[in-house]
């Protein structure tokens, strides 16, 4: 669909990209993970690292982490970025 858009709406001069988040640390993510703490042999920070070593990166992304993506989306420096889908998950 990006590309399809893409491609439709370049006469205009207008991009299309889209951004496909993984697991971000949102309060929907904050509360099930409280709950699970509870649940659970592990402290609440204990628990929170297992997650995070889950992840290639080392840490589930942050809202900020999308909010650059997307920042740059809408830049300048992007302005020959088009039709992209981008998978924003840590690997």
């Amino acid at each position: 669909m990006a590309k399809t858009n893409a491609l439709l709406c370049a006469k205009d001069n207008i991009r299309v990209s889209s951004g496909h988040p993984g697991l971000i640390w949102m309060p929907m993510v904050e509360n099930f993970h409280k709950d699970q703490c509870g649940k659970s042999e592990l402290s609440c920070e204990e628990l929170k690292k297992h997650l995070d070593s889950k992840h290639p990166i080392g840490h589930i992304d942050k809202q900020n982490d999308i909010a650059y993506y997307l920042l740059y989306l809408v830049s300048d420096e992007a302005k020959f970025v088009a039709g992209n889908e981008q998978i924003t998950d840590g690997g």
